[in-house]
């Protein structure tokens, strides 16, 4: 690490922080939330692992990088990209499925004549 200082600390801590509570997410919520579409938990795994991927390689960069690379460099590398394609499309694959999901039942919650959901 080339530049020590708090910030670069708090930055690299707090990175590691997120990575840890998307993996949490991907790996101990979402597989118990119950879907019945394969696609929505698929992408609600992917997306957020992806995203636990991206703030691990934001906390490690600075450790592993010395050079003075911006974050938008970074941000366009090849690995990032190969990063951020897949969350782009996890992200839809989950929030298109939750939308299907939820139906009439979640978007029209605030509604005063909203249906009710079957029992079991």
């Amino acid at each position: 690490m080339t530049h020590s200082s708090p910030l670069l600390l708090l930055f690299i801590l707090s990175n590691l922080a997120i990575t840890a509570g998307y993996v949490y997410l991907a790996f101990a919520v979402i597989p118990k939330v119950k879907i019945r579409l394969k696609r929505t938990k698929v992408g609600g795994v992917g997306f957020f692992l992806l995203c636990g991927i991206t703030h691990l390689m934001l906390a490690l960069g600075p450790v592993f990088d010395n050079s003075d690379v911006t974050m938008a460099e970074t941000g366009a590398s090849w690995l990032m990209l190969a990063v951020h394609v897949p969350q782009a499309i996890c992200v839809w694959l989950f929030a298109g499925g939750l939308f299907i999901e939820i139906g009439d039942y979640g978007l029209l919650a605030l509604r005063k004549d909203k249906p009710k959901p079957p029992s079991s």
